[in-house]
């Protein structure tokens, strides 16, 4: 849990989405072998997602002190695993609930979206946009891609996903993640300083060279 703003050069900075893994992996095979009924786990997951958002919602009207509210809001992110819980779910209750109302998820999110501009405009948008909306409509629509990815029934996305590129970057991306952000602190401020001492670039253009250079090494 961040409770100050998760920015610098701390190393290991970019784990706190493996800690939330983590915890979902411990949490969520007790709650499958207890309930054991898919319909039943299904109401318990949109109930937790329910109560994650009103905890946004409270944690932001009290004012925990030095509490990161405006980047990853790491004390309430399990709606994305949520999410996907449900949508395994939904396959498994009704292949064809998701296939049916797509369209409709997608525009009840964008309505969500819309509603909530119209809300923070009224509160000078002092509102934290992720943390209400956000990362759970995000979180939504991206479960629908990863659902019409898995059942190959859109095919354009199966055309994105056959990409060579696309299955290289696939094979490699948990490795990238864990690893880019070391790399990227251990060697971006000496490339940077390489650049803008050896080339007559600015230091603003030394600093974009050196960290696509930095992302090229930590893939290979």
């Amino acid at each position: 849990m961040f409770f100050k703003e998760p920015y610098g050069d701390k190393i290991l900075l970019h784990t706190w989405s493996l800690a939330v893994e983590e915890q979902f992996y411990l949490v969520w095979p007790v709650i499958i072998l207890l309930i054991r009924k898919p319909k039943t786990i299904l109401i318990v997951a949109l109930l937790i997602l329910v109560f994650v958002v009103i905890a946004r919602y409270l944690i932001w009207v009290y004012k925990v002190e030095d509490l990161a509210y405006s980047s990853l809001y790491t004390f309430t992110r399990i709606d994305g695993l949520c999410i996907g819980s449900i949508v395994a779910l939904l396959i498994r209750i009704n292949p064809d609930f998701l296939k049916k109302y797509t369209t409709v998820i997608v525009l009840l999110m964008a309505a969500v979206n819309f509603g909530f501009y119209f809300i923070n405009e009224q509160q000078s948008f002092t509102l934290p946009y992720l943390a209400f909306a956000g990362y759970t409509t995000f979180a939504v629509l991206f479960g629908i891609l990863v659902h019409e990815a898995a059942t190959g029934s859109s095919t354009i996305i199966q055309f994105l996903l056959n990409n060579r590129l696309l299955k290289f970057f696939g094979k490699i991306s948990y490795g990238l993640y864990v690893y880019h952000w070391p790399v990227f602190i251990l060697l971006f401020p000496y490339f940077r300083d390489l650049c803008a001492e050896k080339t007559a670039v600015s230091f603003r253009t030394a600093q974009t060279a050196s960290g696509i250079l930095v992302s090229v090494i930590a893939v290979f």
